[in-house]
């Protein structure tokens, strides 16, 4: 099983993790227009969506938008999603710490997360 987790944003982080939680692809995107692009060449089994909730934000349309392109993606290739609250993140901080990129630390944590409750 390939999952592919996200933390949607002006930079979207995004980590592509087998069943047992090893990373198999990451990147930090600027473009929205890539996001889709790389879900695609993914091929990923399952989404993890960090969830969005508002708050004090300088710029709270991307990560909107980047949720929006994480549904279209499951929508149009039948890719179930999950998505999860952001405060799941202190509980992993240890364990993604050596992983370079805030976005893809942030993104594995997603990841991991739905792995441990999915056990």
């Amino acid at each position: 099983m390939k999952i592919v987790a996200v933390d949607p944003g002006g930079t979207t982080g995004l980590c592509l993790v087998n069943e047992s939680g090893e990373i198999l692809d990451s990147a930090e995107i600027k473009p929205l227009a890539d996001v889709m692009k790389w879900l695609r060449e993914s091929s990923p089994d399952h989404l993890v969506v960090e969830d969005f909730f508002g708050g004090v934000m300088r710029n709270y349309k991307d990560p909107v938008m980047v949720i929006g392109i994480a549904h279209l993606f499951s929508q149009e290739t039948n890719t179930p999603i999950t998505m999860q609250s952001p405060a799941i993140l202190p509980k992993w901080t240890k364990k993604v710490a050596s992983v370079p990129g805030r976005h893809i630390r942030s993104a594995l944590s997603h990841a991991l997360h739905f792995l441990d409750k999915s056990t």
